[in-house]
């Protein structure tokens, strides 16, 4: 008796399991944890990641094409200098604009005098202030830049 009544409450239990399983099947669970949205949430992810293989392949090619002209020029014309140059600040500076621009040092806008604070919180009430470098102007709160006359 002992025997029959585990089995008839084993296969109980893997009726109810299996019904519900089927249930979420047919019912289209689109609910956080469900599979439907666990597979939409790989498709959100899968398509961010082609964007930034896309935007990376895109910035390479925009760099060969930049050292191809380069060594193009360099090539054809050895003993002429290079048309432009583009700054770390992203100024274009040709020969004939050469003279219009010079160095200055110019406020960090991405720190509080080089260095950067942040709260970090250990849980309950514990928190504390990190001090960081900043790791554009590397702690000297000012940077040099191209700028125009």
């Amino acid at each position: 008796m002992k025997k029959f009544f585990t089995i008839a409450v084993i296969a109980i239990t893997s009726m109810i399991g299996a019904s519900r399983i089927a249930a979420q099947d047919y019912l289209l669970d689109y609910g956080p944890g469900s599979v439907y949205w666990c597979a939409q949430q790989q498709q959100i992810i899968n398509s961010m990641q082609m964007q930034n293989a896309m935007m990376a392949s895109q910035i390479s090619a925009y760099y060969r094409q930049q050292a191809a002209a380069a060594t193009y020029h360099l090539m054809t014309n050895p003993f002429q200098p290079m048309p432009g140059i583009v700054t770390y600040d992203g100024a274009y500076i040709t020969p004939d604009t050469v003279n219009e621009y010079h160095k200055e040092e110019v406020p960090c806008e991405h720190c509080n005098g080089g260095h950067n604070y942040r709260t970090v919180w250990y849980g309950g009430d514990k928190i504390r202030q990190v001090k960081s470098t900043c790791s554009f102007c590397h702690g000297k709160g000012y940077v040099t830049k191209t700028v125009r006359n």
